[in-house]
């Protein structure tokens, strides 16, 4: 199976590659032809391989059992993309504000914060919609 595949096949899910990154997924066809999957919550660093992953399914989801596996996936998620993902500091620089000011828009709801990995995250598109609907704005000076 492709990235880009195993990508169409997720989105037909409704499931979000990127975002559930402590995610592990397996994907079986059903007798009657349908695929269909199964997620794990993981524990960031935890490991366990493919067969006990696939045992757990079966053991805890008995219509799983009739499924022929496709494939065991454990998407790549790299929170330091400098294209997608945002630190509280990068946000800082790129707008010329305090991160006092960038805490004040996010309790505010201007712009949504990630916590992953027991750190804080920004979306640059949601960050640069705030910027273009005038929700925050460069140079921002704290109000007294």
């Amino acid at each position: 199976m492709t990235k880009e595949e195993l990508a169409d096949i997720m989105h037909v899910l409704g499931l979000d590659y990127e975002a559930e990154a402590n995610q592990i997924y397996v994907f079986y066809v059903l007798p009657d032809g349908r695929i269909d999957n199964f997620s794990l919550t993981v524990r960031r660093g935890a490991r366990m391989n493919d067969d006990a992953i696939v045992s757990l399914m079966r053991r805890e989801y008995p219509a799983t059992r009739s499924g022929e596996v496709m494939s065991v996936e454990r998407p790549e998620w790299h929170p330091h993309n400098a294209e997608e993902w945002l630190d509280t500091t990068d946000v800082c620089r790129m707008l010329k504000v305090s991160d006092r000011t960038v805490q004040r828009w996010t309790k505010k709801g201007h712009i949504k914060a990630y916590h992953m990995g027991g750190r804080v995250y920004y979306s640059r598109a949601e960050v640069d919609r705030a910027l273009l609907e005038g929700k925050i704005k460069e140079n921002d000076k704290e109000r007294q």
